[in-house]
């Protein structure tokens, strides 16, 4: 007998183990961003490449194709999900999910004790 599927996870555990120092850099940036519904995009090396309102992530990572990180104030959604696979990202930060993925990491604020 086959064992059901999985349920599908809408609140996503990063999948690969993130160091200590990588989450105090996530929870700090984080705490910066509460409140104003902005947004985070870094580069590989931690370097903050911009700064935007949530409402214009898609567009922005679709000109800086060097973002590895994004860091979020608000919810990330499946939809921002499947645009951030396309690219190099390895991270989302944000204060909650809505979707999963096995290609992105996602880390939310209960993830950083925010």
């Amino acid at each position: 007998v086959e064992s059901p599927e999985p349920r599908k996870q809408y609140y996503s555990k990063p999948q690969q183990r993130v160091d200590a120092e990588l989450m105090r850099i996530f929870k700090r940036r984080l705490e910066e961003l509460l409140g104003t519904r902005g947004a985070y995009l870094l580069d590989g090396e931690m370097n903050i490449l911009g700064k935007v309102p949530t409402k214009e992530l898609r567009n922005a990572l679709r000109g800086l194709p060097e973002v590895e990180y994004i860091i979020m104030d608000g919810p990330v959604t499946q939809d921002l999900i499947k645009t951030a696979e396309m690219g190099r990202i390895s991270f989302i930060v944000a204060t909650s999910a809505i979707g999963s993925s096995t290609e992105v990491n996602i880390v939310t604020a209960d993830e950083l004790r925010l």
